[in-house]
C-alpha cells in the first residue's frame, strides 16, 4: 500500500458496529501508509460525527496493543485533517490553517466544559470534544454556521423531508 501511495480511511465506529474488526492502523502508520479518518455512513454507523471517530481511533488502538503511547492525539488529529486532504490529492489547499489555503474551518467554543481545566488542547480535542463545542463552521471562507445557527439551509424543512421520506421507505 505504501509503495503505491494508497490512503486508508479508518472508520472505527462502523468497523465495531458491523463487527468487521479493527484496521491495523498502528502497523500501517509505521509502514508509512497515509491513514485518514472517516465516518463511513449513517447506515453502518448511525452517526456522521467525526469527533466520535477521533476519540475512538485514539483509544481503541491503545487497548488493542496495550500500549498507551500508540496513536497519540497529534497523530489522530493529523489523520482527521491533513491526511484526509492528502488522500483527496488536495494537500496543497486543504488540511491545514496556513496562508493561501482554503478557509475551511471549524471554530470551537474553548469555554466549553470539555476544555476545562485547561491543560493540553490537543489532547482535549482528541479525547474530550464531542461536537457540541462547535460554534462556527466556515467553508471556503464563507460561514455555514455562525454562533451555532446554520445559515445555509432551513433545518426544520430538512427534518420534515427526512421524516416524510423515512415514512415512505419504512412502511
Amino acid at each position: 500500500l505504501s509503495k503505491n501511495n494508497v490512503s486508508v480511511v479508518h472508520d472505527p465506529s462502523s468497523n465495531m458496529k458491523l463487527a468487521n474488526g479493527i484496521a491495523p492502523i498502528v502497523k500501517m502508520y509505521n509502514e508509512g501508509i497515509n491513514i485518514c479518518l472517516g465516518t463511513d455512513g449513517a447506515a453502518s454507523n448511525n452517526s456522521l460525527n467525526l469527533w466520535n471517530e477521533i476519540r475512538l481511533a485514539a483509544l481503541v488502538h491503545k487497548a488493542i496493543t496495550q500500549d498507551p503511547t500508540v496513536m497519540s492525539a497529534p497523530q489522530i488529529l493529523k489523520m482527521a485533517t491533513e491526511n484526509g486532504a492528502k488522500a483527496l490529492g488536495m494537500s496543497n489547499s486543504l488540511g491545514r490553517i496556513e496562508k493561501d489555503m482554503l478557509a475551511d474551518l471549524v471554530v470551537l467554543d474553548l469555554d466549553a466544559l470539555s476544555f476545562h481545566p485547561p491543560n493540553d488542547i490537543i489532547s482535549d480535542l482528541a479525547y474530550s470534544t464531542n461536537g457540541s463545542e462547535v460554534k462556527d463552521v466556515i467553508a471556503n471562507g464563507k460561514f455555514i454556521m455562525k454562533d451555532r445557527e446554520i445559515l445555509t439551509i432551513d433545518i426544520q424543512e430538512v427534518k420534515s423531508r427526512i421524516d416524510e421520506y423515512a415514512g415512505q421507505i419504512c412502511v
